[in-house]
């Protein structure tokens, strides 16, 4: 099986108080950076793999953000990290998707 490829848009947005990482493609979702919990990072990541099966579509994450400083460091390393994951996981996402085509 063959995916078709998306690309994700990633935003940084940035507030007084709150900085967050906006997946407006992926149901919106966003990760909280100015918090130091991974919770948001486990549910986003729940919530790129539901949609990879749900799609069939392999999802790429692209920052879309001019500013150079510390939140742009540390969204780059978080999307480094997904897009690596997605990738590892490519055959097993492959394999659920057969099976989820098997039971329907």
């Amino acid at each position: 099986m063959e995916f078709n490829n998306k690309v994700v848009r990633v935003e940084i947005f940035r507030e007084e108080e709150q900085v967050s990482l906006i997946f407006n493609e992926l149901r919106e979702l966003k990760i909280n950076l100015s918090d130091s919990s991974v919770e948001d990072i486990k549910n986003l990541f729940n919530s790129i793999f539901d949609t990879i099966v749900d799609e069939k579509e392999l999802i790429s994450l692209e920052l879309k953000d001019e500013k150079n400083d510390l939140f742009h460091e540390v969204a780059e390393d978080i999307i480094d990290q997904l897009n690596s994951e997605i990738e590892q996981s490519k055959s097993d996402l492959i394999k659920i998707i057969d099976l989820n085509f098997k039971t329907n």
